[in-house]
């Protein structure tokens, strides 16, 4: 084999992929495995667009080959039981394109010599003509899949687990709405030419072995990911940071919505159905550690809050100017980090036009990236709990600690507000909280702090030694 290729456990977790693109196989295995491949089809005729579903996955963005966040609970394990009973003693048919006859019909190419044995839910293709579903007002080709109805017990266990397990991710209204389920099959390298957009895939039973290998390609264009934390603040979120960043730059297929609670699942979810979201441990610092967990090492990942009003530059005479593409820029802050060897990146922490334009256009010396917009080629570094109303100096040593260098943007900022009141929101900062965090970070970091200055409030405020060089 001549490209290069890496290798996934996806025993029990999630992993996405480009894989009407991506070449892919599954390594031989002992015992029961049973894969869960969810993915699209194409629910137009050709030359039309009414399904405007199919018509948007085709024209979003490429995404990484990762794993994305999955549910732990004891009802995923529950439900993972109940289905895996079920598989069990579910006898599989072999898929019809790899029977094969002989020499006179050969089998479906991606199993070469052997034979699929596997289950297809959810929607489907219709095979009547267009003109006969367009009498019946039907004008595009999506039909609900037989097997929902025929192995009702094991579709409806399916749909319980694989919606604990990523809420929302499979259904009509999913992310995929169709799926196969295969068992004991052995892919030879293949793609799945046939479906639009990214697949998931997951496996599950007793088996070893059995890894996912995937070619290893590099995007035509830079991917990254905006995970938003948020919590309890549908009308904030949708007035300030959706309205003004996300939407007016058309980032809603980069966006992953970072949610704590049951309630805000269903107010989120029926607000913003053009975004994705999982759901996190409760606290704004448990939820950075457990994305950040999540997400492969390397993956440009972008912590962005949820109340900011405006991306801006300025120019040489202190003018301010709102970026005219956020997209744009974004990308040009990852490129720059990967040019500098730098995995933390930022914009100015103030909007402070006059002292910004007096700055380099950018800097890689210690300086603290302010947290309500962070770059990060993701190095999985957890922050310490005791300091989360001092995370984001925190992150800028630690990342500085580790490439001697962060990058930020001199001549960019944000406008946000520094310390929402209230208790709903993520950011409040109790001053008595932040004095015991900044005695803690001074005990733990104090070799890169200049000088700190307590203000009338009780809040605090550090500077970072610039040049510092961390062992």
């Amino acid at each position: 084999m001549s490209f290069p290729y890496s290798t996934y456990d996806i025993k029990n977790k999630l992993l996405q992929a480009e894989t009407t693109v991506l070449r892919h196989k599954n390594a031989p295995h002992t015992g029961d495995r049973y894969v869960i491949v969810m993915f699209n089809k194409n629910m137009n005729y050709a030359g039309s667009t009414a399904c405007e579903r199919s018509t948007k996955i085709q024209n979003a963005p490429a995404v990484p080959t990762s794993y994305i966040p999955h549910n732990q609970n004891v009802l995923e394990t529950q439900f993972r039981t109940a289905l895996l009973d079920i598989l069990n003693n579910t006898r599989f048919p072999v898929d019809r394109c790899s029977r094969g006859s002989g020499e006179h019909k050969p089998s479906h190419s991606k199993y070469g010599d052997a034979k699929g044995t596997l289950l297809s839910f959810g929607l489907s293709c219709s095979r009547k003509s267009r003109k006969e579903r367009e009498s019946n007002n039907l004008h595009t080709r999506a039909s609900l899949n037989p097997n929902n109805i025929k192995y009702n017990k094991l579709y409806y266990a399916f749909i319980a687990y694989i919606n604990e397990l990523s809420p929302n991710i499979f259904g009509e209204n999913g992310i995929y709405s169709s799926c196969i389920i295969a068992k004991n099959s052995m892919c030879q390298w293949h793609t799945d030419k046939y479906n639009i957009g990214h697949a998931t895939l997951t496996a599950l039973g007793d088996y070893t072995g059995g890894e996912l290998l995937i070619e290893k390609v590099l995007p035509t264009s830079p991917y990254y990911v905006i995970c938003i934390p948020t919590y309890n603040r549908v009308e904030l979120f949708r007035k300030k940071t959706y309205t003004k960043v996300i939407e007016r730059y058309n980032l809603q297929s980069k966006v992953l919505l970072l949610l704590q609670s049951d309630e805000d699942e269903k107010a989120y979810s029926e607000a913003f159905p053009d975004l994705g979201f999982v759901r996190t441990p409760a606290g704004l610092l448990q939820t950075v550690n457990f994305i950040s967990n999540c997400f492969p090492k390397n993956l440009r990942m972008i912590m962005m809050h949820d109340d900011i009003t405006r991306l801006l530059k300025v120019d040489e005479h202190a003018k301010r100017h709102t970026v005219e593409d956020g997209d744009a820029f974004f990308t040009d802050v990852f490129n720059r980090m990967e040019q500098e060897g730098c995995h933390l990146g930022g914009v100015y922490p103030c909007d402070y036009p006059l002292t910004m334009c007096k700055q380099p256009e950018y800097t890689t010396s210690l300086q603290f990236i302010h947290d309500p917009l962070t770059f990060m080629n993701n190095l999985q570094i957890p922050l310490t709990l005791e300091l989360q109303n001092k995370s984001d100096f925190e992150r800028s040593v630690l990342y500085y600690k580790h490439d001697k260098k962060v990058l930020r943007m001199n001549h960019y900022t944000i406008c946000t507000k520094y310390n929402p009141k209230g208790n709903s929101g993520n950011g409040h900062r109790d001053a008595k909280a932040e004095r015991d965090a900044c005695a803690l970070f001074l005990k733990q970091y104090g070799e890169y702090v200049a000088r700190i200055i307590t203000h009338k409030n009780g809040s605090t405020s550090m500077k970072l030694k610039d040049g510092v060089v961390g062992q």
